[in-house]
């Protein structure tokens, strides 16, 4: 897998694709050091899916990649998740559909009647148990139990009436449909005949007042057809091997036909995404109409009557029975999904990769390369980097990836950041993806366009649609360069952490105990983390199987000194024997908090209790750092050196530490928005001189990543510290003798000269709507009409789906709607353009400008002719027009469109824009009034002016540059008086955290190259300046944030606010 490319980004296809514009993107990725993607069929997709067109525009890809010598990944699927082949596996298999289990609990008291409607479904378990006289709360008596499926029937929940009859003499029909089931139970007729099927066998037992109990704990379970499904309503069983042939028939074996001669060549696998037992994670208990028969031939013993074990504490054995429900529903899984598309993949000579909610983590040993999706953070807010939950915890993926012998696994990043992600943002991520082990990344996404709605796609784009996009190539080589070295190196951790999930599998689903310990198990990982130790994770199922000699635990080629076992209330079995073996040989052996409360296995509680006290007990896990630090096992230490923090770990600063041979290096990163000094103390060599000691006071800008490395000299066996820092057009270098650098700091905060490349535009994202035949208007936001009608509360007509038999539906009635938009020009007289996307507007519509009818008949999509901004045009080709408005009045403007739509999810759905050689001003509130605008709570009207020249770099919204998208020229100067007569190196820096922007400086106009992330630093010789005044150029390329939402990132708030709150 070495040949393998670190970044493959998802490539969605997502609107009306044309072969042309997919190859000149692929040939851009590749210009900007993209070597492979994912073809992902992504919602707004004109293609039909897996179509011969599907095909063939796959085809051509695939064969321009060959000739580009890019890698092609294929996704599995139409969007998401993997299994429904584009919603045909249920579509032709209906009995391939999942179930989901719908429990339902309540308390019957003796003498009344209950009715009680459930699901149309199938009744699994339907019991009353007598409620025991004692205990608060009071437990059921889970040894006897009435049958209560005779007590469920069928009613209609729904009465229909339909003017229309069989015959003319009558015209009125009544009838009923929305079947359900329903419980109708009256214990005041509870007779002797009754008789509990479980406990005292005889019916005259009932005469017993302990038997006829006073009140009765009903407990029923469900098997109903999932519904609700996204995209297709409906979603196959992932546990039904029939339904997982039925979709590699559809999808893998349909690639194969058409593709497979570039299996194993350009095309390297396929994507797996999301797929999970019950069609969503987090969805409630994971069923399958599977798992009856799984526990069977697991167990040996039925489940139905087991399913109160599900959900109730006081059931019987209930830990034992959910471990082994979870136990048998994730080995299905495995078998079922898994393996069944992992064998395939790789007798195709495929690599079978993906991320899907973890079970567990020795289910990621089935993947080639297996992954999670977390990085969906903008730089400087707290990092997230161990969280409770699996699948976004890298530490859980690379774990597994490394003792089960993989080279590779994967993250899926950055979706939902919104447009304000820049480059900053994203190699922040990969820094702290790649110090947890991680050496794939999928970018999510690219998008092929962001015409209308499909901008809104989980976004954002990092694709060519960011202006940043022209400094991609400087990421792709700093992705490259860092996983040469960890690639090229290897993690030695001595400590060795019991994954707990199967504890977890013993709890009740969705109890505040299961909560509790996956938090506590996480908040273990980050204090180890935070305080420097490095750690793998196991599962319990291969620790197991590891080898135990002289004190060490083996897995692989890693050998462990110390094992911890964190909060837990279950183990499984194997576990004890091998712990047992381990403390035996003189192995260090960690417990934090008390010993299991429950049994899952054939080892006693007794048992457990007795390892428990022969272990070093941790009652409080934040104690952990010390207890480890008194045994030795620290590797290495980063430690504060300022205030009263000196000599404590920089828990802050991240570090990992890597080895070859007899070198060690350590990778650094400051995640954090200021400035960090740090002592760095790493491993001394073991035939170094009494008091030699390996160390160093590293300064860190804000997110700045290093390596340093610690190689012992030869002779002396002395270290020497060498810091490596990357440099953005530079390779990775190792540096004995740092010079020295006379440092000038950019005040970013100061006023400097604007220019812009391209035009200024304003969003046009506030309209007023108004119903044709009415005085109502509301304000909205540019979005299906439907939506818009919703959140105004608007009241439309009333129109009606009757279909005989059936209930009546609402339908959306073709609405008559005229949208008005109204801005100031002061001093402004320029020409102003109307930017559309297609699929903005969609229905039948009029375009008014201050009364003046607007001929759209022949408007013309962006070109070089035409284009108000050529940047613009560089990413979305045909798919934005631009139609000429004229010269605007001084004063009030009037925009006015008038639509019919015959469908809900049409009218105006994505904001257009106006574009110009003008600037915006916006406020809050103020006294300008016009329709709808009135209101203080609501933006008023925005001016258009004459360019602003002047402004501030770090805040262009409030410089008349809300809205603008693509480069700006910020001028500015400085002064410089040369401290000696010989040359000296200069570093120009701009140490404000908050400088995000991709830049490119000259200084009295020599190119000092661009840089993307922090530190911001150029170096240049004093020959380049001059004593006195210098001048400067920063020019900066923007994100989309403005642009397509209207919106700038507040850094002390860390969230988006729109402009106009400034």
């Amino acid at each position: 897998m070495n040949d393998l490319f670190p970044i493959a980004p998802f490539w969605f296809w997502n609107g009306e694709i044309k072969e042309e514009h997919l190859i000149e993107q692929l040939r851009v990725m590749h210009q900007k050091g993209i070597q492979a993607c994912i073809i992902c069929a992504r919602q707004g997709l004109r293609i039909p899916y897996l179509s011969q067109n599907w095909f063939r525009l796959v085809r051509q890809i695939v064969r321009e990649a060959k000739r580009l010598g890019m890698q092609i990944w294929l996704y599995d699927e139409y969007p998401y998740p993997s299994l429904a082949a584009g919603g045909r596996v249920v579509l032709e298999h209906p009995e391939f559909e999942a179930k989901e289990l719908k429990i339902y609990t309540f308390e019957v008291t003796r003498g009344t009647r209950t009715q009680f409607p459930l699901e149309w479904g199938r009744v699994l378990w339907a019991r009353a148990y007598p409620l025991q006289d004692k205990g608060n709360p009071r437990q059921p008596d889970w040894e006897k139990e009435i049958d209560l499926v005779p007590y469920i029937g069928t009613l209609f929940t729904n009465e229909v009436f339909h003017n229309t009859g069989l015959t003319s003499l009558n015209q009125k029909r009544f009838l009923a449909c929305e079947p359900t089931l329903y419980l109708d139970w009256d214990t005041t007729k509870l007779e002797n005949k009754e008789k509990l099927i479980k406990g005292d066998p005889h019916p005259l037992s009932l005469r017993n007042d302990k038997a006829l109990a006073p009140s009765y704990y009903v407990y029923i379970a469900e098997e109903v057809p999932l519904r609700g499904h996204k995209y297709y309503d409906r979603f196959p069983d992932p546990l039904n091997p029939e339904a997982v042939s039925y979709f590699i028939q559809l999808t893998h074996e349909r690639y194969r036909e058409e593709l497979g001669d570039e299996f194993g060549k350009t095309i390297k696998g396929f994507f797996t995404d999301e797929v999970h037992p019950i069609g969503f994670e987090g969805a409630g208990i994971p069923w399958s109409p599977q798992i009856p028969t799984l526990y069977w031939q697991d167990w040996h013993e039925e489940l139905l009557p087991l399913l109160p074990a599900l959900t109730e504490t006081s059931f019987p054995n209930g830990a034992k029975v959910r471990y082994r429900f979870m136990k048998s529903l994730t080995d299905g899984f495995i078998k079922s999904y898994d393996q069944t598309i992992g064998d395939w993949c790789r007798k195709h000579n495929l690599y079978y990769i993906g991320e899907k909610p973890i079970l567990r983590s020795s289910q990621l040993r089935y993947m080639d390369i297996p992954g999670i999706d977390t990085g969906h953070q903008k730089a400087g807010e707290p990092p997230e980097d161990l969280p409770a939950r699996y699948r976004a915890n890298p530490r859980i993926l690379t774990s597994a990836a490394r003792l089960y012998g993989k080279t590779h696994c994967l993250c899926e990043a950055f979706h939902s950041i919104g447009w304000g992600m820049d480059i900053q943002d994203m190699k922040w991520t990969y820094d702290r993806l790649a110090l947890q082990g991680i050496n794939f990344f999928v970018p999510h996404a690219y998008y092929y366009t962001t015409a209308a709605l499909t901008k809104h796609d989980a976004p954002p784009s990092s694709f060519l649609q960011m202006p940043w996009w022209s400094y991609q190539d400087l990421l792709s080589e700093y992705v490259v360069e860092i996983l040469k070295w960890t690639n090229n190196r290897d993690r030695c951790p001595r400590i060795l952490l019991l994954d707990p999930v199967t504890s977890q599998w013993s709890l009740p689903f969705g109890s505040s105990k299961q909560k509790e310990e996956a938090a506590s198990f996480a908040e273990l990982q980050n204090i180890l983390f935070s305080h420097h130790f490095d750690f793998w994770i196991v599962d319990p199922e291969l620790f197991q199987k590891a080898s135990v000699k002289k004190g060490e635990i083996k897995i692989g080629d890693q050998r462990f000194e110390c094992v911890i076992i964190p909060p837990c209330h279950a183990i499984e079995d194997g576990v004890y024997h091998k712990a047992l073996t381990f403390l035996e040989t003189g192995g260090k052996f960690l417990w934090c908090g008390k010993a299991p409360m429950n049994t899952i296995g054939e080892v006693s509680l007794e048992a457990w209790e007795e390892l428990w006290k022969h272990s070093r007990v941790i009652q409080n896990i934040s104690d952990i750092p010390d207890v480890l630090e008194e045994a030795g096992l620290r590797d290495f230490s980063i430690q504060y050196v300022q205030n009263s923090q000196k000599g404590q770990e920089a828990t802050e600063v991240q570090g990992m530490l890597y080895q070859r041979k007899k070198s060690s290096w350590l990778f650094v990163i400051n995640p954090l928005p200021e400035e960090k000094t740090v002592l760095i103390c790493g491993p001394v060599h073991k035939k170094a001189a009494l008091g030699v000691t390996n160390s160093q006071v590293v300064h860190l800008a804000p997110f700045e990543s290093r390596y340093i490395s610690f190689s012992p000299q030869r002779k002396s066996y002395s270290h020497k510290t060498s810091v490596t820092a990357y440099k953005p057009d530079s390779n990775f270098s190792n540096t004995e003798n740092i010079p020295s650098y006379e440092v000038i700091d950019l005040d970013i905060k100061a006023p400097h000269s604007i220019e812009i490349l391209s035009e200024n535009t304003l969003l046009l994202d506030r309209w007023i709507l108004k119903l044709e035949g009415t005085e109502e208007t509301i304000l909205v936001e540019p979005m299906p009409l439907i939506d818009q009608c919703s959140r105004g509360n608007l009241r439309l007509p009333l129109r009606i789906k009757d279909r005989f038999g059936n209930s009546k539906e609402l339908l959306f009635p073709p609405q008559a709607v005229t949208y008005f938009y109204e801005f100031y020009c002061q001093d402004f007289t320029g020409p102003l353009t109307f930017l559309i996307e297609k699929g903005s507007l969609t229905g039948d519509w009029t375009l008014y400008f201050n009364e003046q009818h607007i001929d759209i008949t022949d408007y013309a999509p962006f070109s070089s002719g035409n284009s108000t901004n050529e940047f613009f045009l560089s990413f979305d080709g045909l798919e934005t027009y631009c139609i000429k408005l004229g010269t605007p009045r001084e004063g009030l403007n009037k925009l006015e469109i008038r639509l019919t739509s015959q469908k809900e999810g049409q009218g105006l759905r994505a904001a257009p824009h106006l574009a110009g050689q003008f600037s915006v001003l916006l406020s809050k509130r103020g006294n300008k009034k016009s329709i709808g605008f009135g209101d203080p709570g609501v933006p008023t009207v925005p001016t258009l002016v004459p360019l602003i020249k002047q402004g501030g770099p770090l805040e262009p919204q409030n410089y008349g540059y809300p809205h603008y998208a693509g480069y700006i020229r910020y001028g500015g100067t400085f002064m410089w008086e040369p401290q000696n007569k010989k040359g000296v190196n200069i570093q120009i820096r701009i140490p404000d955290s908050r400088w995000r922007a991709a830049s490119h400086l000259w200084v009295n106009g020599f190119d000092l190259g661009r840089r993307a992330w922090h530190p911001f630093v150029w170096e240049l010789s004093s020959q380049h300046l001059q004593q006195g005044i210098n001048h400067y150029i920063l020019e900066v390329a923007t994100t989309r944030l403005g642009y397509f939402e209207g919106m700038y990132y507040d850094f002390h708030a860390q969230r988006y606010l729109r402009c106009n709150d400034t």
